[in-house]
């Protein structure tokens, strides 16, 4: 939480990441391709920053756990995701533990 007229700052990054999920089907009464799924990798990031507390490189683990559904008869696939991070190196301003990244894809699968 941020005290009442801090200012916070938004930088822009590029980050790489690697992960491993475990899916598992989820049973519909119409067998659709609805499933959960759980897992956990690594992000290795980089910032740029007029404000050198959010300007360089860091790591980070995190967990991802969300649903994933595969429309019949269609190459797409929608997914929403959750994926807490845990910072283990960092620019000085970021927060070691960054739990709000949801996430909404929509993609095409061959």
């Amino acid at each position: 939480m941020y005290p009442i007229g801090a200012q916070t700052s938004f930088s822009p990054a590029v980050s790489l990441s690697g992960s491993f999920q475990h899916h598992e089907l989820i049973e519909t009464p119409t067998n659709d391709d609805f499933r959960w799924f759980a897992g956990g990798g690594i992000t290795v990031l980089g910032a740029k920053s007029k404000n050198n507390g959010y300007e360089g490189f860091g790591t980070a683990i995190f967990g991802t756990c969300g649903l994933d559904y595969v429309f019949k008869n269609s190459p797409i696939n929608v997914t929403a995701d959750w994926r807490p991070q845990v910072y283990i190196a960092s620019p000085s301003a970021y927060m070691p533990l960054h739990i709000g990244t949801l996430g909404l894809a929509v993609r095409y699968i061959f």
